[in-house]
C-alpha cells in the first residue's frame, strides 16, 4: 500500500503542466564542452578530468538526467548529486578514460534539464581517447554503487538537495529519481510515505507497483513546497518493504530545501514604456503597467526616477504600500516635455524585497510645436537700388518670402520707415496664408523725388517668431543727361572695344539676352566678373543656337556668381541682344558674340543710359529669366503673355515690333532708308509698297535670298530702290530712318529681322533713336550699305 502527502490531482497538475514552476527561465552553461584524453595501452585508466555546470539563468535548474553514451571505455562520476541548481549555483563532473579495446574512441555524455524552460533540453559533451593494444587483458570495471547492507533499492540520484525555491506556498519542480532493486529477489512494498521533521514542506507521487522484480527499476516524483521563508527544511520518502518474506525494512530517500520568499516573484509585465514623439508643453496619453508581489510584499513606494524625472509622472495609480501576489495593480505614467529633445527615466518600487528597486525604462522625446519661419531670398538684409534719374521708377525688385516652418505663415502687411519712406512702395501676393515649403512673392519699388540719397526700413509682419523682419532699402536719384551711343559695326573698330570696356567696368550686375554668345573672349570677360564678385545672369537661345551656345552655358554656369538659363521655348527663337551693366548702363545690340563674324557683319550696337529704358529691360529680363532653364532641366512658367515696358524708347517683339515698324513705314513723308536681312513680311512689303506708291523715296539694301525675290520685284515695281548682298552676308542692321532732318524724323535700329516669325513669334528688342549727334551715325552707315550693294 502507497501513500500520498498530496492528491493525486494535485501531483499530476505538477507532473503534466508545470503548475508552480518559476517565472523566469533557468540557463545551463557547461565547461569545457569537449574533453580529449591521451592515448592510453588498453587496461590503463587516465587521470579525471573536469566538467562544470552552472546556473546561468533566473530560474531554478533542474537536471532531469545525464548519460553517458559509452560505459565500456568512459567512467563518469559526480562530487554532489547535479540535480538541482539555484541560479548561479554549479556542480561538477569527473569523467576518466579506460580504453577497454584498441583505436579511436569517442563517447558523449547528455545531459538533459529544463534550461531555457524548454522541458527535456538537451546538452552533449563531447569525449575522444584512443587506445592501444596490450598483452595484457583489461582489469574488470568497478562495479556499480551498493545499497546499504541490508537493503536491495538503489536510489539515483542518492538524494535530493533543493536549491532556493520559488517562494512560500509555491511548489517546485518535479523531480525524476530512479528507484531500482539491486537484489536477487523481488520487493514487495508495504508503503512508501513522506518523513521527517519538515514533512509537510514536501510530496510524493510514484509508478512503482506493490511488486518490484529483481533488477526492475519504477520512478520516484518527489517536490518541494516550502512552508516558510529562509528556512532550510529536511524531509524524506520512507519506501517500507519485505524481501520474500523477511522482517520489514525501511529504506529512506532524504531531501531538503530552502525557500527565498521573494526569488522571481516580484516583476512588472512590460520592460519598458517608450512615449510616442510629443509636442513641447503637450502631455502623451497615459500609459499602463501592471506591477505584481510574489509574497506579499509591504513598505513599498513609488516615483519617477532619473535624469529626466521632471519629463515624467504617475497619473494613476493602485498599488498601496502593500503588493499581494494574488492582487496585481497598476500604474499609469504620462510624458509632458519642457523643450526639444530626447528623454530617460524610470518608475522605481522601492520596498523590503531583496531586489528592491524594481524599475522599468520610461522613454520619450519631445518635438517643438509647430510654428512658421521665414526665409527671405534676399543674400543680406539690403535692398540696393542702383542709381536712376529723379522721378523714374526703378526695376522693382523681387524678394520671394518663403515658409520654412512647420505651421501656415500668416503676414499681416508690410511697411516703411526710415528717413525718406515716401519713396519706396510694394506690391505683392502675399493674401493668403502661405503653408510650409511654400512662398509668395514681394516687390520693392523706388521712385526717388530728388537727387539725394534715399534711404527706409522695410519691416514684414506676421506670425513668425523674429517678426517684424527687416530690410534696408536704398537707392540714389540722378538728374544726369539722357545720352545714346551708336556703334556701327565693323566700321568703328572701336565698337567691340567698348562693348569689352562695359563688361570690364561692371561694379554689381550683369544681365545679358543673347542669340549668339560663342567668343571666348567675351565668355571670359563675363566668367572674370563673377570672379570679381559680379553678379551676372545670362539667358541663351535654345531654339536655334542651342550647340553654338552650349560651351557659354557650361561655363558660366559652373562659375560662382555666374548663371545661365536656356530661353524661354515658347518663343520661336530668342534673337534679342542686350546687356544692362550696374542697372545704369543699357547696351542695345543687332550683333552675335561670335568672333569670326566680327569683321563682316553689318550691326549696331546703341549704349544708354536712359533709366527708363533700363528698367523697362531690367523688368522684361527677369520675367524671361523666371521662364528660363537652368542646369536643373526644370522650366519655369511661360512668360509669353508678360507685356514687357516700353520705357522711352523700347520696341520688343512680338508685343509691338511690328505695329512700329509699320507705323514708321506708313508715315513717312519724304524718304525711307532700310537695312535688314529678311524682307518677307507682307505686312512689311506691303507697307513698303505703298509708301512707294505715294513718291516717298525709299532704298532697301537686303540679303538677296531667293525666296524673297519676289518681293524685291513687287517693290521694284512700285518705285522702291531695292540694292542686295550675296544671299550668305551677315546683314543684322535691321534698321529704318524715316523723314531725316524734319520733324517726322523716325529712326529704329534692333533684333527683329521684317519676317512675319521674328516680328511675331520671337522675343526681340529694338530702340529708337532719338539722340540727333547720334542719328547722323546710322544714316551714314545705311547710306554707305546701300552703295555698297548690287542693284536688284
Amino acid at each position: 500500500m502507497r501513500h500520498r502527502v498530496f492528491p493525486i490531482p494535485a501531483i499530476l497538475c505538477w507532473l503534466l503542466i508545470g503548475c508552480g514552476s518559476g517565472y523566469h527561465s533557468p540557463e545551463l552553461s557547461v565547461t569545457p564542452t569537449t574533453l580529449t584524453f591521451s592515448n592510453l595501452t588498453v587496461g590503463q585508466t587516465s587521470p579525471a578530468q573536469s566538467v562544470t555546470l552552472k546556473n546561468v539563468g533566473t530560474g531554478e535548474l533542474i537536471i532531469s538526467t545525464i548519460t553517458l553514451s559509452d560505459t565500456a571505455n568512459y567512467r563518469l562520476t559526480q562530487d554532489n548529486p547535479c540535480t538541482s541548481l539555484a541560479t548561479g549555483a554549479s556542480c561538477a563532473l569527473s569523467v576518466m578514460f579506460s580504453p577497454q579495446t584498441a583505436g579511436t574512441l569517442t563517447a558523449t555524455i547528455d545531459i538533459r534539464s529544463n534550461s531555457s524552460g524548454v522541458s527535456s533540453s538537451s546538452f552533449l559533451i563531447h569525449l575522444t581517447g584512443g587506445g592501444i593494444a596490450s598483452s595484457q587483458p583489461p582489469p574488470p570495471p568497478p562495479p556499480p554503487p551498493q545499497p546499504p547492507p541490508g537493503t536491495q533499492l538503489r536510489f539515483f540520484p542518492s538524494s535530493l538537495s533543493y536549491g532556493t525555491g520559488a517562494g512560500s506556498y509555491i511548489p517546485t519542480t518535479v523531480r525524476t529519481v530512479t528507484v531500482t532493486n539491486v537484489g536477487t529477489s523481488a520487493v514487495a512494498f508495504d508503503s512508501i510515505n513522506i518523513s521527517g521533521a519538515n514533512s509537510d514542506a514536501f510530496g510524493e507521487a510514484n509508478d512503482c507497483p506493490t511488486t518490484l522484480s529483481a533488477g526492475a527499476s519504477c520512478n520516484l516524483y518527489p517536490i518541494f513546497v516550502p512552508t516558510a521563508n529562509g528556512v532550510t527544511v529536511s524531509g524524506g520518502v520512507d519506501f517500507t518493504y519485505q524481501v520474500a518474506g523477511s522482517t520489514a525494512v525501511l529504506q529512506t530517500f532524504s531531501m531538503t530545501g530552502k525557500a527565498n520568499a521573494y526569488f522571481e516573484q516580484v516583476s512588472f509585465d512590460l520592460l519598458s514604456l517608450d512615449f510616442p514623439a510629443t509636442t513641447v508643453n503637450a502631455s502623451a496619453a497615459p500609459r499602463t503597467v501592471e506591477f505584481t508581489g510574489g509574497t506579499p510584499l509591504t513598505n513599498a513606494s513609488y516615483a519617477i526616477t532619473g535624469p529626466n524625472a521632471s519629463a515624467f509622472s504617475i497619473t494613476a495609480n493602485s498599488c498601496s504600500s502593500t503588493v499581494l501576489s494574488s492582487e496585481p495593480c497598476w500604474i499609469s505614467v504620462t510624458f509632458a516635455p519642457k523643450s526639444a529633445g530626447s528623454f530617460t527615466a524610470s518608475l522605481s518600487v522601492t520596498d523590503d524585497a531583496p531586489t528592491s528597486p524594481q524599475s522599468i525604462a520610461l522613454t520619450g522625446t519631445g518635438t517643438a510645436a509647430p510654428a512658421a519661419a521665414v526665409t527671405l531670398s534676399t543674400p543680406s538684409p539690403r535692398v540696393p537700388f542702383p542709381d536712376i534719374a529723379v522721378g523714374v521708377s526703378a526695376t522693382p525688385y523681387p524678394i520671394k518670402i518663403t515658409n520654412t516652418g512647420n505651421a501656415p505663415l500668416l503676414i499681416s502687411g508690410f511697411s516703411f520707415t526710415g528717413i525718406t519712406p515716401s519713396e519706396f512702395s510694394e506690391t505683392d501676393d502675399c493674401t493668403t496664408a502661405i503653408s510650409p515649403n511654400n512662398s509668395c512673392n514681394l516687390l520693392v519699388m523706388f521712385n526717388p523725388a530728388t537727387s539725394a540719397g534715399s534711404d527706409a526700413t522695410l519691416s514684414i509682419a506676421d506670425n513668425a517668431s523674429d517678426s517684424p523682419q527687416t530690410l534696408d532699402a536704398y537707392g540714389n536719384g540722378t538728374s544726369y543727361p539722357v545720352n545714346q551711343n551708336v556703334y556701327p559695326l565693323p566700321y568703328a573698330d572701336f565698337g567691340m572695344q567698348s562693348l569689352s570696356a562695359l563688361i570690364s567696368s561692371a561694379k554689381t550686375s550683369i544681365d545679358m539676352t543673347q542669340y549668339l554668345l560663342a567668343d571666348t573672349a567675351f565668355i571670359n570677360a563675363l566668367t572674370g566678373a563673377c570672379q570679381r564678385g559680379v553678379t551676372v545672369r545670362v539667358i541663351l537661345d535654345q531654339n536655334s543656337q542651342k550647340i553654338d551656345n552650349t560651351a557659354a552655358y557650361n561655363s558660366l554656369n559652373a562659375q560662382a556668381h555666374c548663371s545661365a538659363v536656356w530661353a524661354n521655348t515658347a518663343f520661336a527663337a530668342t534673337d534679342q541682344r542686350s546687356f544692362v551693366i550696374d542697372g545704369k548702363q543699357l547696351a542695345v545690340m543687332t550683333l552675335d558674340f561670335q568672333s569670326q563674324g566680327y569683321s563682316l557683319t553689318h550691326d549696331f550696337a546703341i549704349v544708354t543710359n536712359d533709366s527708363t529704358d533700363i528698367v523697362g529691360v531690367q523688368t522684361t529680363f527677369n520675367a524671361d529669366f523666371a521662364a528660363g532653364t537652368p542646369p536643373s532641366g526644370t522650366p519655369g512658367a511661360s512668360d509669353t503673355a508678360f507685356n514687357p515696358p516700353s520705357g522711352t524708347h523700347l520696341v520688343w517683339a512680338p508685343a509691338s515690333s511690328q505695329a512700329t515698324l509699320l507705323s514708321i513705314i506708313q508715315n513717312a513723308k519724304l524718304d525711307l532708308l532700310i537695312d535688314d536681312q529678311d524682307m518677307s513680311s507682307s505686312a512689311i512689303v506691303s507697307a513698303l509698297q505703298a509708301a512707294c506708291g505715294r513718291h516717298v523715296i525709299t532704298h532697301i539694301t537686303t540679303p538677296d535670298i531667293p525666296a524673297n525675290e519676289a518681293n524685291f520685284a513687287v517693290l521694284k515695281a512700285a518705285g522702291c530702290k531695292v540694292r542686295t548682298y550675296p544671299a550668305n552676308s551677315i546683314l543684322h542692321t535691321n534698321a529704318i530712318v524715316a523723314d531725316y532732318g524734319i520733324p517726322s524724323q523716325a529712326i529704329y535700329v534692333g533684333s527683329s529681322a521684317f519676317s512675319d516669325s521674328s516680328l511675331n513669334q520671337n522675343r526681340g528688342l529694338g530702340i529708337r533713336i532719338t539722340d540727333e549727334y547720334q542719328s547722323f551715325y546710322v544714316i551714314d552707315y545705311l547710306n554707305l550699305d546701300h552703295l555698297s550693294a548690287n542693284p536688284f
